[in-house]
Order: C-alpha cells, then sequence, then structure tokens
C-alpha cells in the first residue's frame, strides 16, 4: 500500500487498508489538497483592502519572477508556477465578489 502519490498537483492518498488495487477508482483515493485552498480563500476575505492589494501585488510579482525562472530553466519545482497562478486567482476572485458586494448594496440604497 502506498502512503500517497501526487497526481497533477494534489496529494492523493491510499484508502484501502487490503492494497492498492483491491477497491474501485472512486473508493481508492482522496483528495488532500481541496480544503488548503479554501482556508486560503477565507483567510483573504478576512483581510483589508490595502492588504488585499498589497499581497496580489507580492504574488504577481512573485509569479513574473517563476516565469522567468521558468524560461531560463532554472524552476526546482514547476508546481509552483501553477500554485502561484491559481493564488493570484483565487485572490482577484475575492476582489472581484466585494466589488460586487458594493454594487449590490448601492443598488438597494437607490
Amino acid at each position: 500500500m502506498w502512503p500517497g502519490i501526487a497526481w497533477r498537483g494534489l496529494l492523493i492518498k491510499c484508502l484501502s487498508g487490503v492494497g492498492w488495487w483491491s477497491v474501485s477508482w472512486e473508493f481508492r483515493l482522496v483528495v488532500i489538497g481541496v480544503n488548503i485552498a479554501m482556508a486560503k480563500a477565507d483567510e483573504f476575505r478576512e483581510m483589508s483592502d490595502e492588504q488585499i492589494q498589497l499581497t496580489l501585488k507580492e504574488m504577481q510579482e512573485n509569479l513574473f519572477r517563476l516565469r522567468f525562472q521558468a524560461e531560463t530553466e532554472r524552476l526546482d519545482a514547476p508546481s509552483e508556477l501553477r500554485k502561484s497562478r491559481r493564488d493570484v486567482a483565487r485572490l482577484k476572485t475575492v476582489v472581484r465578489e466585494r466589488e460586487l458586494s458594493e454594487l449590490n448594496s448601492d443598488q438597494k440604497k437607490t
């Protein structure tokens, strides 16, 4: 039995006590990385607007550095590029949620 493997950037763990191939595909695997992303989104929602803008700027600069390293073949972990890109998208989503909630509150007032 394997303790876990990486598949498409997600950590996957074997659930079967008998062996890896003894149960069907759906019951064999459990994805462990999903709750981490939700915790980050919740953390972003708790930040102030200034903190979000500063964090977004830092993340975009980090993403630029990672892209530059990937092009010059100096990137140690290619998965960091995907993680960084998704973090930027997650943060931009929180910013957009706030914009829409402000628009909805303005429309309700008028």
